[in-house]
């Protein structure tokens, strides 16, 4: 997580010329810093304190996460397209959009978030952070399919690949939650 921040602030400063990607770098930045707090502390409680997760106050430094990750995602410039290529990217969107929300739906909630004996608080659980996960996965995909140039493609597949490995976590996470089959780790 460090490493992010560090490199988000680098690419801050190498981005003199644009504005609007210079403020998406920030924005990756204060989202990577915003999730180093929130792991530390994750960390911290699970591996020395053998505690359960939820409900946390850090979870609001993942909320913070997801909201400035988003924001930096939605600020990169993006090149114009015709009409015809704005129809394909479209559909390239919907298609992302549909395959991660049936298997957000299959992995995390169709059997977990709606039982009765499913306490609010994992409900959340079950469905705020996958669908957060979701969010920025459909953005970075947007991303990536609207690059001005091969050298930004380069560097938003990067993010596109970094949110589909949070999302494959955090939908893991949730089915072994859900499923009764995780539990806190140990550092012996």
């Amino acid at each position: 997580d460090l490493a992010s921040i560090g490199w988000a602030i680098a690419a801050a400063i190498s981005a003199r010329d644009s504005a609007a990607t210079r403020r998406a770098w920030i924005l990756l930045a204060i989202a990577a810093a915003s999730n180093t707090v929130c792991t530390t502390v994750w960390s911290v409680r699970e591996i020395v304190y053998f505690d359960e997760l939820m409900p946390s106050w850090s979870n609001l430094f993942y909320t913070a996460t997801y909201a400035f990750s988003l924001a930096g995602l939605l600020s990169f410039p993006s090149a114009p397209r015709k009409r015809a290529e704005r129809l394909t990217f479209s559909f390239d969107v919907a298609t992302v959009t549909l395959t991660c929300a049936l298997l957000f739906w299959y992995l995390c909630v169709r059997d977990n978030a709606f039982t009765a004996a499913t306490s609010l608080s994992d409900k959340i659980f079950y469905i705020a952070f996958p669908a957060g996960d979701l969010i920025l996965l459909v953005a970075a995909a947007f991303l990536l399919l609207r690059a001005p140039d091969e050298r930004s493609h380069r560097v938003f597949r990067f993010l596109a690949f970094s949110e589909l490995c949070g999302a494959i976590g955090d939908f893991a996470n949730g089915y072994l939650s859900a499923a009764g089959k995780y539990s806190t780790g140990a550092m012996t």
